[in-house]
């Protein structure tokens, strides 16, 4: 498993992560849904939301394989289907507390 850990500058209450040819537009993404679930999607582009506007530690970790369902240690737990021109799969953005 890869794992990193940063500091991202959350710049109106929001990261993306995105494609690079991806236009990076999640201006209709942002639904009133969108940001209660602090997550909005559009081609190639997640935006992540946060309750800070400012520096955010953000952990990612690439998994082999689909994680546990155990969520009691997580604040926050939203699952998605990013859209993509040939495949798709599904991601499970998970919000807590970094170790």
């Amino acid at each position: 498993m890869k794992s990193f850990e940063l500091l991202l500058f959350a710049d109106y209450f929001q990261f993306y992560i995105q494609d690079e040819p991806a236009s990076g537009d999640l201006s209709a993404a942002w639904t009133g849904e969108a940001t209660d679930r602090l997550l909005a999607i559009a081609p190639g582009t997640v935006g992540i939301g946060t309750v800070r506007n400012m520096d955010v530690p953000v952990a990612v970790q690439l998994l082999e394989r689909e994680p546990d369902d155990d969520f009691a240690d997580w604040d926050h737990v939203v699952e998605a289907s990013p859209r993509r021109r040939i495949r798709t799969h599904r991601d499970r953005w998970l919000y807590g507390l970094l170790a």
